[in-house]
Order: structure tokens, then C-alpha cells, then sequence
């Protein structure tokens, strides 16, 4: 090898190993991570705040209200759309019994009368759950209750990070059917269901000990 195909060599790798060490480090992606738990009722709140909230020039009307049957009267139509959930199934998963997340933890309980308070421990459990969540949709005619039930997907997918955010784990859509228990209101009615699976990190709290009150002042 000749003095010049060395040289040109060595200035290849400084090159190389320039690159290398200048190189921009990629950015790590955000993880979604919550800070707290959340339960189903507080799941089917946010997503009854948000419909009531996207969905008032349609007048939809969301009933957080587990299973609640709307009374229709047959002679007159409905005015503007509903939405109805139930809970068609729920089972723990990956844990079949709760398990321990935190242990001694401290809790401070306000004692106002003597300006003092009380503390105790407690032990904090957690437990999956997978949820079947049915949504039936309610409206005065086909293309009211297409858009609605269009729009509740949408919502559910679109505010995805904010329901994980807040606690939920995971939401996925399982399906849309037909419920022929619901077949009562198709005479004045057009009616939607949609099935999605809700996981969710239930937290139990298990209290052991209390310390007397302590003077704040």
C-alpha cells in the first residue's frame, strides 16, 4: 500500500468517526403513561362529558346511567339522538387476585375540631380488567343514527390519549351489530350498536394501622 492510499485511508475514518460523534442522538419516543387509575364509571363520565360537549348541535344525549331503557312512546317519533351503554361482561385478566403495587403508604385525614390530623398506612393493590362495553345508539331516523354513531367512534378514537391519560389503560373496538333485544324500538327508531373492550387497572386500598393524631401547630 502506498504512502498515499494510507493517507487517504486515515482521512476516511476521521471522517467516519467525526460523523459519529456529531451525530444527533434520535429522539426517544414518549411513552403514554398515566399517574393515576381510573375505574369504568369514570371512563363512561369523561366519554358522556366529551359527547355532551362535541355532539350539542346534534342534541345527542348521552345516559350514563348503566342500562337504563328509554321509554318510547310509539305513536311519536324521538326528537334527537340517545346513546345507552351497558357492561356486557367483565373478568379480571393477567391477575386473577389483586396484587400488591405500594406498600405503606401515608395518608393524612383532616381533623379540624382540634386543627390536628390524623394519619394511617395502607397497602395498595391493583387488579386488570377487561370491560365489554355495548353502546346502543337511539335516533329519529337512518342517517341521524349513522352520524351519531360515526361520531361517537370518532370521539372514542380521537380523545384515545385522553382516556389513557386519566387512567384508562386501553380501549379497542370489537364490533358493530345488530342487538335484536332492541328490536322493540325499530318501529319508530333507528337503532346502532357498537361493542368495544375497556382495560382497566382497578386500585384497592387496604388500611393496617393508625398512628394517633398529630398536632399541625
Amino acid at each position: 500500500m502506498s504512502t498515499r492510499d494510507l493517507e487517504y485511508l486515515l482521512r476516511e475514518k476521521e471522517k467516519v468517526n467525526f460523523n459519529i460523534l456529531n451525530k444527533e442522538p434520535e429522539k426517544r419516543k414518549e411513552r403514554l403513561t398515566s399517574d393515576k387509575s381510573a375505574t369504568i364509571d369514570d371512563f363512561i363520565v369523561m366519554l358522556s362529558t366529551l359527547v355532551t360537549k362535541a355532539l350539542k348541535k346534534q342534541k345527542v344525549e348521552f345516559k350514563p346511567d348503566e342500562g337504563i331503557r328509554l321509554q318510547v312512546d310509539q305513536v311519536e317519533k324521538l326528537e334527537h339522538p340517545y346513546i345507552f351503554f351497558k357492561i356486557t361482561s367483565c373478568s379480571p385478566t393477567m391477575e386473577i387476585t389483586p396484587r400488591v403495587r405500594e406498600v405503606g403508604l401515608r395518608e393524612s385525614l383532616p381533623n379540624s375540631p382540634n386543627n390536628k390530623i390524623s394519619q394511617r398506612f395502607k397497602d395498595e393493590y391493583g387488579q386488570w380488567f377487561d370491560y365489554e362495553v355495548q353502546f346502543d345508539i337511539l335516533a329519529p331516523g337512518y342517517e341521524s343514527a349513522q352520524k351519531t354513531m360515526t361520531d361517537l367512534e370518532d370521539i372514542i378514537f380521537t380523545y384515545m390519549n385522553y382516556f389513557m391519560k386519566n387512567g384508562v389503560k386501553n380501549i379497542y373496538f370489537m364490533g358493530r351489530y345488530t342487538d335484536r333485544n332492541l328490536d322493540q324500538y325499530r318501529q319508530k327508531c333507528s337503532v346502532r350498536s357498537l361493542k368495544y373492550n375497556v382495560k382497566i387497572d382497578k386500585v384497592f386500598n387496604r388500611y393496617h394501622t393508625e398512628i394517633e393524631n398529630i398536632a399541625v401547630h
